[in-house]
């Protein structure tokens, strides 16, 4: 190979380098808007606690809800952008109208894969009154063909599965550990932002907290 040619390569795999810090520093560092509902107990909520790393997708560490102010009552809900199973963009505003449980997951994770099936049976449950919205952490680590593979293996057939193609979810809510699990109510209104396993008989009883708020 030419002088000339490897200078090139190299400066291209060093341009692509930085490339992938970067993303992956804006990954580390995205804040969370929803984070106030996460951290404290606020009026009317009930407590919060931290979520153990074997119950997620990640090993950084979570805050207790201790040492935290109150939290606001409910925060909106950004209007994210993900894709349906033909590639197609939806609003998550689509589906207000009904309450919401919306789900982040991966087949990476193992905390995730190990929820899934309660959540199934919630959406076949409960799937009329409250949209179960599963949302894969498409990219990175994910691939669409990975994530449809995993729910074709186990006969997940949920109503609602989405793919969060462009990261548009992941950043504008500082997704940074998975599973995530996201209340929010007809209106759009955030009242719980849960990261760890949920059984169904947790969501159903955050769910009925929700209604008394």
């Amino acid at each position: 190979m030419k002088k000339g040619t490897k200078i090139v390569l190299s400066i291209v795999l060093f341009v692509g380098l930085l490339v992938g810090l970067r993303a992956l520093y804006q990954r580390a560092v995205r804040p969370n808007p929803l984070a106030p509902i996460a951290a404290g107990e606020g009026e009317g909520k009930g407590k919060t606690t931290a979520a153990k790393a074997s119950d997620t997708g990640s090993t950084a560490p979570t805050a207790t809800a201790a040492s935290k102010p109150a939290a606001p009552k409910t925060l909106p809900l950004p209007d994210l952008k993900v894709y349906d199973s033909k590639g197609q963009p939806v609003r998550i505003s689509t589906f207000y109208g009904k309450p919401m449980v919306l789900n982040v997951w991966a087949s990476w994770c193992g905390p995730c894969k190990a929820e899934m099936p309660e959540f199934l049976q919630l959406d076949q449950e409960i799937g009329q009154d409250v949209n179960i919205v599963m949302v894969n952490m498409t990219g990175g680590f994910e691939t669409r063909e990975q994530s449809d593979a995993f729910l074709k293996s186990q006969k997940l057939n949920f109503q609602t599965m989405l793919y969060d193609n462009d990261q548009d979810l992941a950043t504008k809510l500082g997704i940074q550990s998975i599973p995530t699990t996201i209340f929010v109510d007809a209106k759009g209104q955030v009242h719980f932002y849960h990261t760890g396993t949920l059984s169904k008989d947790q969501v159903r009883e955050v769910l009925g907290r929700m209604k008394q708020q």
